[in-house]
């Protein structure tokens, strides 16, 4: 039984009348497939993520999955955080970078085009952390995982000396709560799984189509491929429209009052 991506590019073999793949070999029809399938996600929003980051103290910069298209929104105690450009944080305070906050808040996140695989958050966490410890038998000897310096037998400071440890100690830190646009994974061959929904497949068809007859250099071929290329963006509407109407993948799309019987 033919795979997916194996009955998608059928289709597009009988519109360039390669059926053999003489002209357009299956690996360059693949490759425009996955093409294909990141610009929808991108343009319709359809595949969402959602993650923890970690907020780690002393830190203001923070690497976004590989994965994420577009960020959508931050949340920091259940709250929608605002999310500024660099040039509106410099607005809002010029010396933004530096500052540190010794109660843990974020008042913005920072993010725009001048590094999309980033994020900053302000105020900067600050890097210290206040810990105590005690002994059931009044006397400390040892911690694993520290160095201790002691004056008459006194414990007068702490070390930490492994980069790993194990303590019972409370982790001081929180997390954001990042919701996302998700990149689809990247088609690799006919037998990779496509990420988004059936409804799509005839624009998937068209983009490969006018992508493929814009790699000729005949004229002719590459007006028919931008006549399959405005076919896929018409397509593309329309599946989306469909799919944002569709109550089975969208329950928010049909509601009504409940009037009771009495």
């Amino acid at each position: 039984m033919a795979t997916r991506i194996e009955e998608i590019l059928l289709r597009v073999r009988d519109t360039l009348a390669d059926p053999t793949g003489a002209r357009w070999p299956t690996e360059r029809l693949v490759r425009l497939l996955d093409e294909a399938q990141k610009d929808i996600c991108r343009q319709a929003k359809i595949l969402k993520g959602k993650t923890l980051l970690p907020i780690v103290p002393g830190t203001s910069v923070y690497d976004l999955p590989a994965d994420v298209n577009i960020v959508d929104r931050l949340l920091f105690n259940g709250q929608k955080l605002n999310i500024v450009s660099h040039a509106d944080m410099d607005a809002i305070r010029s010396d933004w970078e530096t500052v540190v906050s010794e109660v843990l808040r974020i008042d913005y996140i920072v993010y725009d085009k001048l590094n999309q695989r980033q994020i900053k958050i302000y105020p900067i966490p600050a890097a210290t952390v206040d810990v105590s410890l005690d002994s059931p038998y009044g006397i400390m000897a040892d911690i694993n995982g520290f160095s201790m310096t002691d004056l008459y037998g006194v414990v007068t400071e702490v070390y930490i000396t492994e980069e790993e440890y194990d303590t019972t100690l409370p982790p001081p830190i929180a997390s954001l709560v990042l919701y996302y646009i998700k990149k689809p994974s990247t088609i690799t061959s006919i037998n990779s799984q496509l990420e988004i929904s059936d409804i799509y497949d005839m624009a998937l068809k068209f983009y490969v189509t006018g992508k493929a007859l814009k790699d000729d250099m005949d004229a002719q071929n590459r007006a028919a491929g931008n006549e399959e290329l405005g076919y896929y963006e018409r397509e593309l509407r329309e599946a989306t429209k469909d799919s944002a109407t569709d109550v089975s993948r969208n329950p928010d799309a049909l509601q009504t009052r409940y009037i009771g019987g009495f």
